[in-house]
């Protein structure tokens, strides 16, 4: 929560003891993941897991509260989003403008079949807006479910969705995440080249 909860009458709720809360924080937010997942509505917060990736010449980030980000000139390409029951959900990818082209997007999918894989997930869920991601995520054999027209900008929104290459599958140590990724070691290595590539976890998994 980055500041102080700001609450403030709503105007259009003649008669309701209703509110409207700026600033909102976790407590909010999950209060309402909470309800609705105890109607088994929405995902348990509890067993919702972070899944971020990035690929860096040299050494995993790991973010130390200080406000510093991965921008350095050895972050090249990046993955975050959650791991719940048999899904993976990914919210961002992003590659270097410089980078594009080279595969990295298609070596962090990867990355995050195994990871995901290994904490028992067997299928892929993403959105996107814009047609180069889409075209992307074709090849990287996702399949289009739906979409929703004129969304943020006038893009549509696009969802995709895929099952978890069958090898990688079966290769999965087992459901659960193996110690040596909890402990934040690389997930899947580049080549033997200089200088060394290889995708890291941002920082050991974080049960909610």
């Amino acid at each position: 929560m980055s500041g102080p909860v700001r609450v403030r009458p709503n105007p259009l709720a003649e008669g309701l003891p209703a509110t409207i809360v700026e600033s909102a924080g976790d407590e909010e937010r999950v209060a309402i993941w909470r309800k609705l997942a105890a109607e088994g509505f929405s995902m348990a917060p509890e067993r919702v897991r972070d899944l971020v990736l990035v690929i860096r010449d040299d050494r995993p980030f790991v973010s130390e509260g200080t406000g510093d980000g991965p921008d350095g000139r050895n972050f090249r390409a990046g993955l975050s989003g959650v791991t719940y029951e048999a899904w993976l959900f990914i919210s961002h990818l992003w590659v270097a403008p410089s980078e594009r082209g080279k595969g990295l997007g298609a070596r962090l999918l990867e990355a995050a079949y195994h990871e995901a894989a290994a904490r028992g997930c067997r299928r892929v869920h993403v959105e996107t807006r814009t047609s180069r991601a889409l075209a992307f995520y074709l090849r990287e054999g996702f399949v289009l479910a739906g979409e929703v027209p004129e969304f943020l900008g006038g893009e549509a929104l696009r969802v995709l969705y895929r099952t978890i290459p069958l090898e990688i599958a079966l290769a999965a140590p087992s459901r659960e995440i193996d110690d040596a990724v909890r402990a934040g070691s690389d997930v899947l290595s580049g080549s033997s080249g200089e200088p060394r590539e290889e995708i890291f976890p941002v920082a050991p998994v974080r049960e909610r």
